[in-house]
């Protein structure tokens, strides 16, 4: 069912809201820019 549901939006463009920014007050972010920010997190020591 939900693999029925990603391939009827195959080719179609992304959903995209302002929910993040409304909850936090601050824009979402990319996910090369929160990798970007919590490399150290994944990072052997």
């Amino acid at each position: 069912m939900l693999l029925d549901a990603w391939s009827a939006t195959a080719g179609l463009p992304a959903y995209v809201t302002t929910t993040v920014a409304e909850v936090t007050g601050t824009p979402a972010r990319t996910s090369a820019e929160w990798v970007k920010s919590n490399k150290q997190a994944f990072v052997r020591a």
